[in-house]
């Protein structure tokens, strides 16, 4: 979603993927929150953008580089249960977690880390 320099948009509480509030020198973009709890996949303010809540707002920025950290964390695993350097082995959720769950969570691991590298 995008706040175009000089435009004004107003977000209830929710879930919202990449966010962009432009900005000029003399024509500010405008954010408002009316307050409560907001997740962004990433939240980009420009040069002269304005942010502003309302009320009291919880604001989380899930961007790529907690994905990386999500995915790689599931992929080392808990020592015990799941992933390399689990100790449960010889049932079907632990063959099914060495061939497919972890090999998928790192290649998703690479793709977030690939992702935010870009991103710079």
């Amino acid at each position: 979603m995008d706040v175009a320099a000089g435009a004004e948009r107003t977000l209830p509480p929710g879930v919202y993927g990449d966010v962009d509030v432009g900005g000029a020198a003399s024509r500010h973009g405008r954010l408002v929150l009316t307050g409560g709890r907001y997740v962004f996949c990433s939240l980009r303010t420009r040069r002269g953008s304005v942010l502003e809540a309302d009320s009291a707002a919880q604001v989380f920025v899930a961007g790529a580089w907690t994905l990386v950290t999500v995915f790689l964390g599931r992929v080392v695993g808990d020592f015990k249960w799941f992933g390399l350097f689990k100790r449960m082995r010889g049932t079907a959720f632990a063959w099914w977690d060495t061939w497919l769950f972890v090999p998928l969570c790192l290649l998703l691991a690479l793709g977030c880390l690939v992702a935010a590298l870009s991103q710079r």
